[in-house]
């Protein structure tokens, strides 16, 4: 099945260059087009798209709870130019799925497209930084650790510290020293205990709650000497 694209801004030649991009791939088809948030929710509910890219709008007061009613449904891709990281970590609390750059090359803008249909999530390396920045100043000074936090187990906590450190899948199995598979249920999880859709909520999450521990340093795999924990352990 082809990945059905509805492309949402407010100027017609970023609209014109993604449709460019997009329409001509074998794997996906355009359902439409809008100028803005809400014009592409009310298209969006009856075209049913799978992935909506839509240019951030930051002067447009319905933004963010556009966002959060199209992200209910469909996968939210966010067009940004420079400087709107803060942005980008506000929209992806209330659903955004990713993220690409208005200037990225076109491989880019397919590579995200694909990704986040596949069900994964993506930032750009500005957002990244920004979340580590942010990381770097500690916790909110009034950071209340939620209810839904102590419903994680101690394995399920260790594992959301070193997501939002930036830790692949297979990085964290060879920290904790078990399977793949076992830290990807783990993640299913503890994403759905905390109500999240995906991983980068998750590395968001944590970093508003002052829930990531400073680590002097971490160990990989190789030669790291930890203690073998038995595969789906708490």
């Amino acid at each position: 099945m082809r990945i059905r694209v509805l492309i949402c801004d407010d100027q017609t030649f970023v609209r014109a260059g993604a449709r460019a991009i997009l329409e001509p791939e074998a794997d996906m088809v355009i359902v439409g087009e809008a100028k803005d948030a809400q014009e592409a929710l009310v298209l969006a509910r009856r075209t049913l798209p799978d992935i909506a890219l839509l240019g951030i709008q930051p002067k447009m007061p319905q933004m963010s709870s556009a966002i959060q009613d199209l992200g209910s449904f469909v996968k939210v891709i966010l067009l940004t130019g420079l400087d709107e990281a803060s942005l980008v970590l506000g929209a992806i609390r209330v659903g955004a799925r990713g993220e690409v750059r208005k200037d990225s090359p076109p491989e880019d803008v397919l590579r995200v497209v694909r990704t986040v249909a596949a069900g994964d999530a993506v930032l750009t390396p500005a957002t990244t930084r920004a979340v580590l920045d942010w990381a770097t100043k500690g916790p909110p000074a009034v950071a209340e650790v939620p209810p839904e936090v102590r419903r994680l187990s101690k394995r399920e906590s260790r594992v959301l510290d070193l997501l939002a450190q930036g830790w692949s899948n297979a990085e964290i199995a060879g920290i904790l020293c078990v399977s793949a598979a076992t830290v990807r249920s783990h993640v299913h999880h503890l994403l759905t205990k905390l109500g999240l859709r995906d991983r980068v909520q998750a590395v968001v999450f944590a970093y508003q709650h002052g829930l990531v521990r400073r680590h002097e340093c971490m160990f990989r795999s190789s030669g790291c000497g930890c203690t073998p924990i038995a595969d789906g352990g708490q």
